[in-house]
């Protein structure tokens, strides 16, 4: 009996593997493409010399909209601060207007001082 249950899961394993296996699988490019891998370096600015005055500094600003401008991204590290609404400033304008959020259930306050 117990032979004869393992023979039908393994049957139906087998089939329902069938239906399980995905039609498309994705190949992902290994870097040999003509589009290059954006490094970590290219998108990341060590905020430790500006942070003093991070989110009014020009020199930083203008780094951070070099940055964004070339790699659509920017990783800000070592600013000194734990205050939101300061990180928020920093990158305000490469973000452009902030929208209110309107969809979902639970709507989203903006993001206050404290992170």
């Amino acid at each position: 009996m117990a032979s004869k249950l393992i023979s039908i899961l393994r049957r139906n394993v087998s089939v329902l593997s069938d239906f399980t296996r995905p039609e498309f699988i994705p190949k992902f490019s290994p870097g040999t493409s003509s589009v290059s891998r954006v490094q970590p370096q290219d998108y990341t600015i060590d905020c430790s010399q500006y942070q003093l005055n991070l989110d009014k500094n020009e020199v930083l600003r203008e780094r951070i909209s070099d940055v964004f401008k070339h790699t659509g991204l920017v990783y800000l590290t070592n600013t000194g601060t734990v205050n939101a609404i300061t990180l928020k400033n920093t990158v305000r304008h490469v973000m452009g207007k902030e929208d209110n959020y309107e969809g979902g259930g639970n709507p989203r306050a903006s993001v206050d001082g404290g992170i």
